[in-house]
């Protein structure tokens, strides 16, 4: 028999958002802080791989026709567009040269879609450092825990347990080591 191990956890859109609205850099563990500091480093460095690729030129492209305010940078472009742009092209250049984080037990990127959403919000609002940090390490642990939601099968059990230590256990999305610095 499986434990319990959602009980007293969110599960439902609206208790999750809250739940991550309330957390803070300070309440989560330094481990996970230290690893949403590499993730972050990692996508950047897969992205600004990605914006050297046809096909990351071509949906740059795309966004640069369709315009939008200046308030969030498109990586490796030298441009500004709508946070909602930059999400958009920062997402999917990140992911073009596949050496992005992987979290296997649900098939699911979480840099691609947290990290981008979390920079351009980030740059929209001005909130850099800690508050980047605290997003993008909230992001990793909501994502992994939605993905073990929908994707319950490759357990017996059904999800791990989401601690604040979810960056760094073994149910944790991992980069590939060095996957940074061999898009160099």
């Amino acid at each position: 028999r499986c434990p319990n191990e959602w009980r007293g956890r969110p599960t439902s859109p609206v208790d999750l958002a809250r739940w991550a609205a309330g957390r803070t850099y300070e309440s989560r563990a330094e481990e996970a802080r230290t690893a949403g500091r590499q993730v972050f480093m990692d996508w950047l460095g897969n992205a600004y791989a990605g914006a050297t690729t046809p096909t990351g030129q071509i949906v740059y492209d795309m966004v640069a026709e369709e315009g939008g305010a200046p308030h969030a940078t498109l990586i490796g472009y030298g441009t500004r567009s709508s946070a909602l742009n930059a999400a958009m092209v920062n997402g999917a250049i990140s992911h073009i040269v596949e050496f992005d984080d992987i979290y296997k037990n649900a098939i699911y990127h979480p840099g691609t879609p947290t990290i981008a959403a979390a920079m351009a919000v980030a740059e929209k609002f001005h909130h850099y450092g800690k508050k980047l940090i605290t997003g993008i390490v909230a992001g990793e642990e909501d994502g992994t825990r939605i993905a073990r939601r929908i994707r319950p099968f490759t357990t017996h059990c059904g999800p791990p347990p989401v601690t604040p230590r979810t960056l760094v256990s073994p149910h944790t999305p991992r980069s590939r080591p060095g996957a940074a610095q061999a898009q160099q």
